[in-house]
This record gives structure tokens, C-alpha cells and sequence, in this order.
């Protein structure tokens, strides 16, 4: 989508990215912003339809995704543990 090039600031002496668009890229901004506003809005209609399937069409099959995936599914219902690593670290 562009190049990337390592600069230098010249007041402060930091290293930056500078990342520089191809020109019809650069032309169109609108088509890539609605480019990744439609693949947002895909992935979250995606998310919805799955929520919909799992917990009120089929509640077997999210039962048996739970179970074949023990390891994720108690991660995920156990809030990724932050309430014990606060709790240890506190």
C-alpha cells in the first residue's frame, strides 16, 4: 500500500517511520476508508450471527466448541484472569 522509510528528527534526534502512500492510494483515500469500514462492519455482523447461532438456534453446539475448546473457553469465562493478577498484585 505505500513505503516505509526510517527518518530522523532533526530536532530531537529520534528515530521515526514515515510511511509515504502510493498515488492512487493517496488519490482515493474514501475507497480505502470505506474499504475498511465495510470489512469492520462484516467481521462484527459476523460476530452477531455466531452469538445467534450458539446461544439461541443451537446451545448443543456451543457445548461442544466449549468442551473442545476447554483451554480457550476457561480463559474467555474466566475474564482472562485479571481479577487474580490484580488481586496478587494488590
Amino acid at each position: 500500500m505505500g513505503i516505509a522509510y526510517k527518518a530522523r528528527d532533526r530536532e530531537t534526534h529520534d528515530t521515526a517511520a514515515l510511511k509515504v502512500l502510493q498515488p492512487e492510494i493517496a488519490a482515493h483515500p474514501v475507497s480505502l476508508e470505506f474499504l475498511l469500514m465495510t470489512l469492520s462492519v462484516a467481521l462484527a455482523a459476523t460476530g452477531v450471527a455466531l452469538a445467534y447461532y450458539f446461544f439461541l438456534k443451537n446451545r448443543e453446539a456451543a457445548d461442544r466448541v466449549a468442551t473442545s475448546w476447554s483451554g480457550v473457553h476457561r480463559l474467555l469465562q474466566n475474564k482472562y484472569y485479571v481479577d487474580e493478577l490484580t488481586t496478587l498484585c494488590l
